[in-house]
């Protein structure tokens, strides 16, 4: 059995991630859209779960996104330099 020192945790409809102490991420749960597809996440300060899509803040306030984006929910790409990231269901927003 593998441990990780997580030490935040965010939960979607179907999925949950994981933010570990050494700032990767890990996912669980229902993988059918890319929702937990987070192993290769890196430098990671937040995260967050939406209905299918997970999001994830970097220390320099770079966002990524992996999982459902029919509505646009995974657009993250030019999200730089933010504060906080914000997920809902269907929606994906940020304060900077």
């Amino acid at each position: 059995m593998l441990l990780y020192d997580i030490d935040k945790v965010a939960a979607g409809d179907w999925h949950a991630v994981g933010l570990s102490k050494n700032s990767t991420v890990i996912g669980t749960g229902n993988d059918k859209k890319g929702q937990i597809d987070v192993t290769e996440w890196m430098d990671i300060k937040q995260i967050l779960a939406g209905y299918i899509h997970s999001l994830g803040m970097k220390f320099n306030g770079k966002v990524v996104a992996t999982g459902d984006n029919k509505y646009g929910t995974c657009d993250v790409e030019n999200w730089c330099n933010i504060v906080q990231v914000l997920a809902g269901s269907y929606h994906s927003s940020w304060i900077d």
